[in-house]
């Protein structure tokens, strides 16, 4: 399905405020729900689901690759992100998802 103009324009609004806001080296909350500092930045127009920046996991170390239009990614301060770390040190990586993010942000649908 071909996008409108407004569509286009639209998009291209949204996906130039997340790049401002989650760009590269910011700390982000990413689509797995772990504070993530942001490691690589792309945007290809032509491919709108692929990945537009690439993460690394500020607990467990894991990269991985979000989509800045779909994924609704956060971006959080060092302060928030450091909170989140200690507190999945402390009680365990699903207790902050649950903590943090609401008790069924981790769980797939049926």
């Amino acid at each position: 399905m071909k996008m409108t103009g407004a569509e286009k324009r639209k998009q291209k609004r949204w996906m130039n405020y997340a790049r401002r806001t989650c760009g590269f080296g910011k700390i982000v909350e990413a689509c797995n729900y772990h504070p993530s500092i942001v490691t690589r930045l792309y945007y290809d127009g032509n491919r709108v689901w692929s990945g537009d920046i690439d993460v690394k996991s500020l607990i467990d170390g894991r990269e991985s690759a979000c989509s800045l239009l779909h994924c609704g990614i956060v971006p959080l301060t060092k302060e928030e992100a450091n909170e989140r770390v200690a507190y999945a040190e402390k009680h365990g990586i699903n207790a902050m998802i649950d903590y943090y993010c609401g008790p069924m942000a981790g769980v797939e649908g049926p």
